[in-house]
């Protein structure tokens, strides 16, 4: 999906309602950009996480310094906003909702939710200091040290017991 990127700063809020307010006032615009845009972001803009997707993913360029900033302000800019006949991005929609229903890309959703969850645990429980880390590498290494001696062991043994029977 590529969506138009947006540059917020301190003026964004303010040009942005403006721009509603002219759309939402003017009967011979039949095609809402503005209002269509940001409503687009309202939709994907739930959270300061959501903020910070977009913002790492370039399509918000952030010089406000917040996330939760960001998320605020598009929450509030739709309020009262009414769409036009023809909503420009209407297949964006569909597509996404087409995409979100399939149970394949369900499964793969909740796994990725239970992969982060399982991940945090690790990272909060065995993995939160340098140290620890540091010994988790040791204990693999120590592991394959291990796994090879064993290996080599098996190795030795089966090449004495061909040159026995030669």
């Amino acid at each position: 999906m590529k969506i138009p990127s947006l540059e917020i700063n301190d003026a964004t809020e303010a040009i942005l309602q403006n721009l509603i307010a002219y759309e939402q006032c003017s009967h011979d615009i039949n095609l809402k950009h503005v209002t269509d845009y940001v409503t687009l972001l309202n939709c994907l803009i739930n959270s300061s996480k959501d903020a910070e997707l977009l913002r790492r993913r370039g399509i918000i360029y952030n010089f406000l310094g917040d996330d939760e900033v960001i998320a605020a302000s598009f929450n509030k800019l739709c309020d009262g906003v009414v769409l036009g006949r023809q909503f420009y991005y209407s297949e964006v929609f569909n597509k996404v909702n087409l995409h979100c229903i399939r149970r394949r890309n369900k499964w793969m959703a909740n796994l990725r939710w239970r992969n982060e969850k399982w991940k945090a645990w690790l990272r909060q429980n065995y993995f939160s200091t340098r140290w620890a880390i540091i010994s988790f590498v040791g204990a693999v290494v120590l592991l394959l040290l291990t796994w090879l001696q064993a290996l080599f062991a098996v190795l030795s043994y089966y090449q004495q017991a061909q040159s026995h029977y030669v």
